[in-house]
């Protein structure tokens, strides 16, 4: 950037931003003949030098423009010649094509300065973020290296921690765990490591893993439903098919003693006719140690089977209910594994989302400044529109 544009932008920077107002037409008045020989006394002023020289001087020195609309910033429009009034002041009018020339020039040239300086600060703000997103990127990704997690904490709860620790090494259970330590340490001359130094290392390996057994936690506790559901639909099945056939056997067990005692009926009138007209014929006399013989056998096959019945269903409960035991256990595991697991999903989470709070503090911060610049973008330009619509006025 040259020294004039320099010193542009420094005279831009100084103006307050005005109000405009259009410019109005002038007549022959004496207002009018006033600024005119103010004109002329300044176009006087100036050394007289070549035209290469008046020219040249005009596109270095910059602030010449600026001054003279400051000192036309309290008139009007100043009104055009007539044509007679050129041929009149013929040197002073080619001075002044000259230097409505050279505003022009100047003009252009401020218009290209602006869009350089334009793209000037948007590099010069993208290479800043790069520069700071780069920096924290590689911040990040140290951190991440070496597993350190601790910016994840605030200093309460690196307080909270300390007090907790504190806690844990005056305890009771941990004087228990310090004697069984030295006992196991004397006896297979392991030194053990103390249970509250938690090692961070390979943390993404061990949340993985973690992640898995919950996954697969997840995925016997969905089995296990799945059997047990397919289990109760299996003996309500049962169940229902044993009531039917035990209704059906019922029903033709009463069918068929029916038909019996109607017929053992219709016997024992015939019997009871015969006797009355002692016509029977006598029964064959059997022992009652037979009898007792075929009562016994009869008795002894009812037991039997009712024994090796019940033996059957004895073995199929026990067997059912060492099944319940052992998925009660694996249940109960994958639950205590899943709430340790969810516990440290949470705490992770927990800090997760107060890194992300910061965040989003640092964002607030850059959009505010953001907000500021733009609004500092907005009053140069409209610094710069106030010298163009100045520049304008002075050429009229």
């Amino acid at each position: 950037m040259s020294s004039a544009e320099a010193e542009v932008l420094e005279g831009a920077q100084g103006v307050a931003e005005p109000t405009v107002e259009p410019p109005t037409e002038m007549h022959e008045t004496g207002e009018g003949e006033q600024e005119r020989d103010e004109v002329r006394r300044v176009v006087k002023r100036r050394p007289k030098k070549d035209q290469n020289d008046v020219l040249g001087p005009c596109f270095i020195d910059s602030t010449f423009c600026v001054e003279s609309c400051e000192n036309l910033e309290g008139s009007s429009a100043i009104e055009v010649p007539s044509p007679k009034e050129v041929d009149a002041a013929s040197p002073e009018s080619l001075l002044v094509e000259q230097l409505q020339s050279e505003l022009q020039a100047v003009e252009a040239e401020e218009r290209d300065v602006e869009e350089r300086l334009r793209l000037y600060e948007e590099l010069g703000a993208l290479k800043k973020r790069v520069a700071e997103l780069r920096e924290a990127r590689a911040g990040a990704m140290a951190q991440l290296a070496r597993g350190d997690i601790s910016h994840f904490y605030d200093a309460a709860t690196e307080q909270e921690a300390v007090d907790l620790e504190t806690a844990v090494e005056n305890s009771y259970l941990q004087g228990l765990w310090a004697q069984e330590r030295q006992k196991i340490s004397d006896k297979y001359g392991v030194e053990l490591p103390p249970p509250w130094c938690v090692s961070i290392d390979d943390l993404e390996r061990r949340l993985g893993d973690a992640r898995e057994k919950f996954e697969g936690a997840i995925a016997s506790a969905k089995v296990f439903y799945e059997m047990q559901e397919e289990r109760i639909n299996a003996n309500t099945d049962a169940r229902d098919k044993a009531k039917a056939q035990l209704q059906a056997e019922c029903q033709d067990k009463v069918h068929q003693l029916r038909a019996d005692r109607e017929r053992l009926q219709q016997i024992d009138k015939e019997q009871r006719f015969h006797y009355r007209r002692g016509t029977h014929v006598k029964e064959v006399q059997v022992s009652k140690q037979k009898l007792n013989f075929v009562f016994y056998d009869r008795a002894v096959i009812e037991e039997t089977r009712g024994c090796s019945q019940k033996y059957d269903l004895e073995n199929e409960i026990k067997d059912l209910e060492d099944d319940i035991l052992g998925l009660k256990r694996v249940l109960r595991d994958n639950k205590r594994d899943n709430q340790a697991v969810l516990r440290k999903l949470e705490k992770q989470l927990q800090d997760v989302e107060a890194s992300g709070a910061g965040v989003l503090r640092a964002r607030e911060q850059f959009e505010a400044e953001n907000k500021e610049l733009v609004a500092l973008k907005h009053d140069l330009q409209c610094v710069l529109h106030y010298l163009r619509v100045r520049s304008r006025e002075a050429n009229f």
